[in-house]
């Protein structure tokens, strides 16, 4: 009797090898690098019209950005002989590039930077907490598709049909022909301009971005060798500048204060928006509200009515104190910009947009705090955030300050245990530390405190708990959408602790021992939704493709004031009482006039800059005359020499 002998099903690893699957996974390996570059541009310009009118009229930057992925493509599949390796680094850096750079774009107006990625990437994971904003469906579905065509790749274990030792030797073929290709100066000019992509517009990162695309314009910013030379330069151009200005030795009555030099998070004006009214209630006063809601006739006196900025005008209007507007480079994020600038005195306008300047610093550098620390201070940088973060950890030192702590570091101080607010540091806490270093030390010599806090950070939506809640907003019907207004609480109550904290700073100062000086400031306005809708629809920004200088004015600067214990003197930069102007460059060195400090060349030329334009940075939209535009161009000259 004839056995019947039933099929048995081929195992997984041989239907995987299959010619049909082999040649399915060869077409996805030889599509892929195609697939990402067309999926990183067209999340790049967010606009189908944009992306084919870049496609059909930049032609040649096309081909050249293809063709460079597809040599790094080939050189990375021949090292490792498995194509999914190869693919999974182009999804990564330039699909999920693109990805990073929607993000990037709308959160803050810049694009994505090659040292975002240099230096920001050890704190990817940080940094996607901070995103809240949504991905379109279309470009989450390109990311997974890259996904997995990757893993499709992988369990095909799709590989070349080469020895190693014709391998190796075309993969560093391949990698000789891209480094030589860019190894000089010239050869990288000659490269990029035969592909229409010119060094120049690093220059100016929008229309760098604009016209070159993802991939091109960060090539450009890639091969650019850091800092452009500014026109006209010569060596020691920028000593010949400061030549002019003496120093000047501190004044009679420079009774050498303690410093505290705040850089509140996103401390801005939110009562600049329209259509909303702000006001502290406690959270059972705010339970009661929402329940008798619906019954206009009653309206409850809590007696908790204020505004998230009160004890700012108050401070602001007491005899002596100093306040105003502070014009910052930043917003929405780039905290290093300004306070790079702030410290140094140097401006961030003559390098490539979006650059972490102290990526730039190596050694020991010249600046405000080193000019204290010779004055006999003992410098403190404090900011409770992660320490790698803007190399913060590593240049603070080289900038002049003593101690640097950090996320971690100010935890483990004795005797204050730490309260959070919004999931960061509570700036009520972040004074505490503040208050701990002017307070504890057995030598009597000044201080000088820096410290950036965190409470403020965005993410706004949904930041606070319910039971954190102190402030409550009324909005007008119909101009906000719910998460702008929920974005819009969220940062109040954030500024509504900020300002706490700035009055107990305040009566600290008032009321130390020694002379004290208090500098506050806010580093930059907050993003308040994607694309400027908070500012759009607050009122205060028409259209968000192009900010009119009148515009910047609000979007970017922040309130500023300097008191002490002591009288303040008026100078060039800074003046009693409001309605001051000063750039983040010039702050600091007009509030250690104020205080009589010993002035450097550097500082004279900035006080006179003030009196020329007390506003201006690249970001303003301000055209500048003549007189204003030798200014801009020697304080890029200036910072050009300390720089490279």
């Amino acid at each position: 009797m004839n056995k019947i002998i039933k099929e048995q099903p081929k195992p997984f690893s041989d239907r995987l090898s299959h010619p049909a699957v082999t040649a399915a996974a060869a077409a996805a390996a030889l599509i892929y690098p195609l697939f990402c570059f067309f999926a990183a541009e067209y999340i790049h310009f967010a606009d189908k019209e944009e992306f084919f009118e870049y496609l059909s009229g930049r032609s040649s930057v096309v081909i050249f950005c293809i063709a460079a992925l597809y040599l790094i493509y080939a050189a990375v599949s021949l090292l490792f002989r498995r194509v999914w390796p190869a693919a999974a680094l182009l999804g990564f850096f330039v699909v999920g590039g693109g990805i990073a750079d929607y993000f990037k774009y709308r959160m803050t107006g810049e694009y994505l930077y090659p040292w975002d990625v240099a230096q920001q990437t050890a704190s990817l994971h940080r940094l996607v907490g901070f995103v809240k904003i949504p991905l379109p469906p279309l470009y989450a579905a390109a990311g997974v598709f890259a996904v997995l065509i990757v893993i499709f790749l992988g369990i095909t274990r799709l590989s070349l049909p080469l020895r190693w030792y014709i391998r190796l030797p075309a993969a560093a073929l391949i990698a000789f022909f891209l480094i030589f290709s860019v190894s000089t100066p010239a050869r990288t000019e000659k490269t990029l301009n035969r592909s229409s992509l010119y060094l120049e517009d690093m220059a100016l990162q929008n229309s760098n971005y604009e016209q070159n695309g993802l991939l091109g314009a960060f090539t450009i910013n890639l091969l650019s060798g850091g800092i452009a030379r500014p026109d006209g330069y010569y060596p020691g151009m920028g000593a010949e500048i400061l030549a002019r200005y003496p120093e000047k030795p501190a004044e009679d009555g420079f009774v050498r204060p303690d410093i505290i030099l705040v850089l509140s998070e996103s401390y801005w004006d939110v009562r600049q928006l329209r259509g909303v009214e702000f006001f502290k209630t406690s959270v059972d006063a705010g339970r009661i509200l929402s329940e008798i809601a619906e019954d206009a006739d009653i309206i409850p006196d809590f007696g908790y009515s204020k505004d998230p900025m009160e004890n700012f005008d108050r401070i602001a209007a007491e005899p002596g104190v100093i306040s105003g507007k502070f014009y910052t480079t930043g917003f929405g994020g780039g905290t290093a910009r300004p306070e790079f600038e702030l410290l140094t005195g140097l401006t961030t306008d003559g390098l490539p947009g979006g650059a972490v300047p102290y990526q730039y610093i190596k050694s020991d550098f010249p600046c405000h705090v080193r000019d204290l620390k010779e004055e006999g201070y003992r410098c403190i940088g404090l900011h409770p955030y992660l320490p790698s973060f803007y190399r913060r950890k590593s240049v603070w030192p080289l900038l002049g300050f003593d101690e640097c702590l950090f996320a971690g570091e100010l935890e483990d101080i004795s005797g204050i245990e730490p309260l959070y607010r919004g999931r960061q540091i509570s700036d009520e806490t972040f004074v505490e530390y503040i208050k701990h270093f002017l307070e504890n030390r057995t030598e009597d010599t000044p201080r000088f405190v820096f410290a950036v806090s965190m409470e403020n950070h965005q993410p706004y939506e949904n930041k606070f708990a319910e039971d954190e809640f102190t402030l409550r907003a009324e909005f007008e019907l119909g101009r906000y959408e719910e998460g702008a207004q929920n974005a819009i609480l969220n940062f109040a109550q954030g500024l509504c602790d900020a300002d706490e904290s700035l009055a107990a700073l305040y009566e600290y100062t008032k009321t130390a021992a020694r002379p004290t000086m208090l500098i506050w400031f806010g580093d930059h306005a907050p993003t308040l939704g994607a694309n400027l809708s908070g500012y759009t629809a607050g009122g205060l920004v028409d259209d968000p493709s192009f900010v009119t200088a009148e515009e910047r004015q609000i979007t970017q600067s922040t309130p500023f004031l300097v008191a002490a214990n002591f009288p303040l003197a008026d100078n060039r930069v800074l003046h009693a009482g409001a309605g001051n102007k000063v750039t983040s460059y010039n702050l600091l060195n007009g509030a250690l006039r104020a205080a009589g400090a010993p002035s450097t060349p550097l500082d004279g030329f900035l006080a006179d800059y003030a009196a020329c334009r007390p506003d201006y940075n690249i970001r303003m939209g301000i055209t500048p005359d003549k007189e204003l535009a030798g200014f801009i161009s020697s304080h890029i000259v200036i910072t050009y020499e300390f720089l490279r």
